[in-house]
């Protein structure tokens, strides 16, 4: 934004701002009545005096049309009012400037209709752009220039039941569709109880414009009114109000109006706070139309634009992008014409890092105060600016101009960062662009330091051509060369040279480039000379690293001459320098002569040859020169043969009365100090042990090894055995007395004990200890835990009384050898008798126990059980002496009964009056109830009456036998 005064923009919001502040509840609001008194009149109603004036009336003879069933204003002020019949009937009314209280000239003129099925009742909004919403049970558009309309969606069934009424009760009532923000809501038609007994409450619904079949339910109003409109009024962009016009009944099945009454509603909860009420009737249908837009969601736009001209190229329209390439410590994040724009006020503007900063608290926002706004910084990377003041945004302006993006990071990280900056004008609007800043490395480079090698005879060279490729080329040279940017080994000196690079703003970048100028590999092969005729001249170059080639090719290091010529060397060095020399050869009159003898020694042998001593390996000449100078030569080609090793393997330690085998390599010959002329011996006795050997060579070596025999193992044991029979608490106990070497490891029957710890709870039986060492060496001895006597006492076997006053004497058989304690115990309860026998007279079954214990403390014990079984053969046993076996169900067969302590009839017989056995029965149970024994039959037919003789064998339940005889009487 430039410095030359507000724009129109501005201005404008200045202005509207102004007005938007001053909205109040006294605005005017629009109702119709249809068929009041034959008329449809419009009326105003002032909110603030709860009063109404009339408009006009909306004559109905002739019938024009159906009645109007709603009104709604559009943002340029149209009146359109609402029919329906079988559908829908737009009607256009007139200008809202023109409604003045007493005009009759308005006529509402048909504007468009539509076709809808299941439509009862009504009500259609304007939305902000002049669009109309339309609402029965579907939702359509109404586009009032192109007159066209558009199906949105059918409402979702919020009563449960599918017929007409429903149909009915569902519908919006007129009147009642209204917005609230970005939110639609209306009432449902409902029905009141005195009216239908199938009554439903009125609801509120919110609309879902975009997905109508998914509208909500908020809540039930109660049955003591009945909501005939709703409107909101917008009071500033951020502030709604929303009004509801009723009837008020005395209960919910009166028919009678109490009153008309005016209200405020919380849309999202239904709750209604009454303004006013009137007792006038003739309002009972009221339908509210509300007011006029006297603010558009266009007068509540926000704008925030970093880049006006958009000159910095950002691809949003508002946003502003930079690339930097080495000032990172002070960015800005606007264009100089920056520009903050609202139609109303704005009360603040955030600034903040939109997503990642990798260079953490090194990089941050710096922000300056312009004067008038309040800052709160969240953290360096989060900034708020709230405006104090009541001037236009030129504080804010300032603000974005003036907000700086640092990176102090010594190697800051590059890409992008994206700064976002928020406008906020009250609670819901607000607007955002974006600062794009891109760290790119774009510092000075001089390139890479370098190591230059030259020859001091190469040619000169440009010093830009040593820098390495990466390097910038509007560089400056530090260093002095005899011509200015150009080396010359032959004349320029080694040294550092600097190549500097300068930009704007950054730091200088420097690349050392280290000249190093190699001398030539210099060498002299001699003067020209002659050698005699089968001679052989070398020519020996010596330079390490360097690479060598001859006239010929040749690429040794040292060249054997024998015919005349010239001979020539290049050598170049492991630097690459290049040098060459030469020496011409001519032959001698005469030749040479040589002899070539060959020998091999031993390794450190030696040899005296020719008055030459001889120790190393090489070629040794003798000469004896001629006439012409040219030498007869013996040449003795000494050689050495590898040195013979020799090493003694095996163990060094072996345990007593065990060997170790001692051997070494593949030889020719072996000679031990036993006398042993094998390779491998086995000794048995701790000592020194040496061998020499002999190669195939003849070559000796020789070597030696110290074997130590390991002293025994001996150890001590301590064994402890069980202290009474069936204790199992036997132990054993290792000492480590001496002998073996290095750790020990202590063994009982495989298992790892430590030393002279106690190995308790042992039960008898033999035992195996082991002790090792860490050679392996061990010892083994085997260990016996005996078994106490196992001690014994008897009171003999149970004891069963069946003769009352019986006294039972108890004896305690032992084996034991000592007894130091006897205890009694009659029924668990301990008697005072410290004697081996017992006697006492039982009363009732029982068990005894005698528990003995010896002088180490062993016990041993006994049980005897007594049972006391007397038997009263007049009580326990009873024997009828008549019965009637004549069918009639009453004492048809003999039957005996016995108590509990008889168990069965062993045998019983019945024989009649001559001696003949009649009857018999073996081991038939016995029971208190009577058992059955015979039926008065013999071979399966009744006896005649008479007396009978029986015999019974009775045996108790402790197998005793009892016998009864006896006489029975048979009766028909």
């Amino acid at each position: 934004m430039s410095s030359k005064g507000i724009s129109y923009r501005k201005m404008v919001g200045i202005v509207l701002f102004v007005l938007l502040t001053n909205t109040s509840i006294g605005q005017k609001v629009l109702f119709i009545i249809p068929y009041s008194n034959g008329d449809e009149p419009i009326m105003q109603f002032d909110i603030q005096n709860c009063s109404f004036d009339t408009i006009c009336n909306r004559l109905k003879q002739p019938p024009p049309s159906p009645p109007a069933y709603d009104l709604t204003i559009t943002p340029f002020g149209d009146i359109y009012a609402l029919e329906l019949e079988f559908g829908f009937w737009i009607e256009y009314v007139g200008k809202y400037d023109d409604m003045t209280i007493g005009r009759n000239d308005f006529h509402f003129k048909d504007a468009s209709y539509i076709v809808v099925d299941n439509t009862v009742s009504t009500a259609f909004l304007s939305n902000n752009k002049g669009d109309i919403l339309c609402l029965g049970n579907d939702l359509y558009k109404y586009f009032p220039k192109e007159k066209k309309w558009e199906y949105k969606g059918t409402i979702p069934l919020f009563y449960n039941n599918n017929s007409y009424h429903y149909y009915f009760y569902n519908n919006p009532h007129p009147g009642t569709l209204t917005r609230v923000e970005n939110s639609f809501y209306f009432i449902t038609n409902g029905e009141r109880k005195y009216n239908n007994p199938k009554y439903r409450y009125q609801k509120l619904i919110q609309l879902d414009t975009q997905h109508v079949d998914q509208s909500k339910y908020i809540v039930d109003f109660p049955d003591t009114i009945r909501i005939t409109g709703m409107f909101t009024i917008r009071n500033t962009c951020d502030d709604y109000t929303t009004y509801v016009a009723y009837n008020k009944y005395s209960d919910s099945s009166s028919t009678r109006i109490l009153s008309w009454a005016f209200g405020e509603i919380d849309v999202t909860t239904g709750e209604i706070t009454e303004i006013c009420t009137k007792p006038d009737t003739t309002l009972r249908y009221g339908l509210a139309a509300g007011v006029p837009w006297t603010i558009l969601d266009s007068d509540c736009i926000v704008t925030i634009d970093l880049d006006l001209d958009n000159s910095s190229g950002a691809q949003g329209k508002y946003d502003y992008t930079d690339t930097v390439g080495c000032r990172y410590d002070s960015i800005y994040l606007s264009d100089i014409d920056p520009e903050v724009f609202a139609k109303t006020y704005i009360d603040s503007l955030q600034v903040f890092f939109d997503g990642a900063a990798p260079d953490g608290t090194d990089e941050y926002l710096e922000v300056s105060n312009p004067g008038g706004l309040g800052i709160n910084r969240h953290n360096p990377k989060f900034v708020t600016f709230i405006n104090n003041t009541n001037d236009d945004f030129l504080p804010l302006e300032v603000a974005v101009r003036s907000i700086v993006y640092r990176n102090i990071s010594s190697s800051p990280t590059y890409g992008e960062r994206k700064i976002a900056f928020v406008a906020y004008s009250g609670k819901r609007q607000s607007d955002t662009a974006y600062a794009f800043i891109n760290l790119i490395d774009d510092k000075p480079d001089a390139g890479k330091d370098t190591l230059i090698d030259l020859c001091a005879g190469d040619t000169p060279v440009y010093l830009d051509s040593l820098l390495s490729d990466d390097a910038d080329v509007q560089g400056q040279w530090i260093g002095t060369t005899v011509q200015p940017g150009i080396f010359d080994p032959q004349i320029d000196a080694s040294g550092l040279y600097r190549y500097i690079v300068e930009k704007d703003g950054c730091k200088t970048d420097t690349a050392e480039i280290d000249i190093n100028v190699n001398q030539l590999p210099e060498f002299d092969l001699g003067e020209d000379t002659l050698i005699c005729i089968g001679d052989m001249l070398e020519l020996v170059c010596s330079i390490d690293g360097a690479e060598y080639l001859w006239q010929d090719g040749s690429i040794t290091k040292n060249y054997m001459v024998e015919d005349s010529g010239l001979y020539i060397l290049q050598v170049i060095d492991d630097e690459g320098c290049q040098y060459t020399d030469s020496i011409r050869v001519g032959l001698r009159q005469g030749a040479s002569t040589e002899v070539q003898k060959d020998t091999t020694l031993c390794h450190a042998d030696s040899l005296d040859w020719n008055d030459i001593h001889i120790t190393t390996a090489g070629e040794y000449r003798y000469d004896t020169p001629n006439i012409y100078g040219c030498d007869s030569t013996t040449i003795l080609n000494v050689s050495y043969y590898p040195e013979t090793e020799v090493s003694i393997q095996g163990d060094t330690v072996f345990c007593q009365d065990d060997a170790v085998t001692l051997s070494a390599g593949d030889y020719t010959q072996y000679l031990w100090n036993t006398g042993d002329t094998i390779s491998h011996i086995q000794v048995d006795v701790g000592g020194k042990y040496y061998l020499q050997v002999t190669d195939s060579n003849g070559c000796t070596a020789s070597d030696s090894i110290s074997v130590r025999e390991i002293e025994a193992l001996q150890i001590s044991v301590d064994v402890q055995d069980e202290s009474c029979y069936g204790a199992k608490d036997g132990s054993i106990t290792i000492h480590y007395i001496s002998g073996g070497i290095g750790e020990k490891h202590y063994y009982i029957n495989g298992d790892e004990v430590t030393r002279g710890e106690m190995y308790a709870d042992l039960a008898p039986g033999k035992y195996t200890v082991e002790v090792e060492d860490s050679l392996g060496c061990s010892r083994t001895e085997q260990i016996q835990i005996y078994s106490a006597r196992s001690l014994q006492v008897s009171l003999g076997e149970d004891i069963i009384v069946e003769k009352a006053g019986t006294i039972i004497t108890l004896n305690a058989d032992n084996n034991f050898d000592s007894i130091s304690y006897i205890h009694w115990y009659i029924g668990g309860e301990e008697m005072e008798n410290t004697q081996l026998n017992y006697q006492f007279e039982p009363s009732q079954s029982t068990q005894v126990v005698v528990v003995l214990t010896d002088d180490k403390g062993c016990i041993q014990s006994d049980t005897v059980n007594i049972t006391v079984s007397i038997i009263d053969e007049k009580t326990d046993i009873y024997i009828p002496n008549i019965f009637t076996p004549d069918g009639d169900g009453i004492n048809d067969t003999w039957s005996v009964r016995g108590s509990d302590k008889i168990k069965e009839t062993e045998n019983i017989s019945i024989y009649d009056r001559w001696g003949e056995k009649i009857y018999e029965q073996k081991h038939t149970p016995v029971s208190n109830s009577g058992t059955m024994l015979w039926d008065g039959s013999y071979k399966g037919k009744p006896v005649n009456p008479g007396v009978y003789v029986y015999y019974i064998i009775f045996k108790t339940h402790t197998g005793k036998s009892i016998s009864r005889a006896g006489d029975i009487t048979v009766v028909r």
